[in-house]
């Protein structure tokens, strides 16, 4: 069941429409604060950087999201580039950002939703053996579904589906599974029919 390309669909258009931005005007967020980990390569540089380098800090970023497990989500302002964030997403983030009338409160938005839609593809790439991690990411994803839900970055319909992938795997047994179910069902305001089976 690979939906990141959905679920990250916003971010997606982001990245195409931030390159050309970036290109032409390379731009310099309470809650949790960041520290710019990761690196620091300079922003006027990136565009020097051939794709296989470029790749290799995307894929370094996406491995810094473990780091993130058990990690409540960002309140912001986010003003350091978290390590899980690669330098391109940063920049792109930062110029969507700056088109939203709070660009404070859109950049904490954006940043919490890529670290979801990371989180989700770890846990569908994380073998199941793997007991405590794939437990931990299942456990993170239930938690900020709502909020996932809450900020329309995520159709009732389909975050109720994640809830029951999410949960099969967490849970073995039908009736406890039918019950939690229930209870997350109703943290994103949908009804839950509980019915035989699994």
């Amino acid at each position: 069941m690979k939906r990141s390309i959905w679920l990250a669909g916003g971010l997606v258009v982001a990245v195409a429409a931030g390159l050309m931005l970036w290109e032409q005007e390379p731009q310099a967020g309470g809650g949790r604060e960041t520290s710019a980990g990761g690196g620091s390569q300079p922003m006027e540089n990136l565009g020097e950087m051939d794709p296989e380098q470029l790749a290799a800090e995307q894929l370094a970023a996406n491995r810094a999201v473990l780091e993130e497990i058990g990690e409540a989500p960002f309140e912001g302002p986010i003003t350091e580039r978290p390590a899980f964030v690669s330098h391109l997403e940063w920049q792109v983030l930062k110029n969507v950002a700056q088109q939203h009338p709070n660009p404070e409160q859109e950049m904490t938005r954006l940043v919490n939703h890529l670290r979801f839609a990371k989180q989700w593809d770890l846990w569908q790439e994380t073998d199941p053996q793997d007991v405590t991690r794939h437990r931990a990411l299942a456990e993170q994803l239930l938690e900020e579904i709502p909020s996932r839900v809450s900020n329309q970055e995520l159709d009732p319909a389909y975050a109720q589906q994640m809830q029951q992938t999410l949960l099969t795997a967490l849970i073995p047994d039908a009736g406890e599974r039918r019950q939690r179910a229930a209870k997350e069902a109703a943290r994103i305001g949908v009804q839950f029919r509980v019915e035989g089976g699994s």
